[in-house]
């Protein structure tokens, strides 16, 4: 990661590509994206191994789903399916069909 004072911070680009890949349509469906140093990982499969490099993470099973570059969304073959994870049974549930309509 590069200081905001740094010539070249990496922030301001990391933001831009973030919202590249949030808007593209095949973000759909992919569950929770991390999207760093021009990579996109999914969520669920990222590590972060290192605290100071730019690139910091590292996709695990599969390889990251894409890159950013030159402002452009280009998604791999790789594809992380979502999982469904069940409530546990023990924890209250939250109907909201009887709270539409209302303010």
């Amino acid at each position: 990661m590069r200081a905001a004072t740094d010539p070249n911070p990496d922030g301001p680009t990391n933001i831009r590509d973030a919202a590249l890949v949030a808007v593209h349509p095949k973000s759909r469906g992919r569950g929770a994206l991390i999207v760093m140093n021009g990579e996109i990982h999914s969520a669920r499969r990222v590590m972060k191994v290192d605290t100071s490099e730019v690139d910091a993470f590292e996709s695990i099973q599969p390889p990251d789903l894409g890159k950013v570059r030159g402002g452009r969304v280009h998604f791999s073959d790789a594809w992380s399916p979502r999982i469904h994870v069940p409530l546990p049974a023990h924890l209250p549930r939250r109907h909201h069909s009887h709270v539409r309509g209302r303010r």
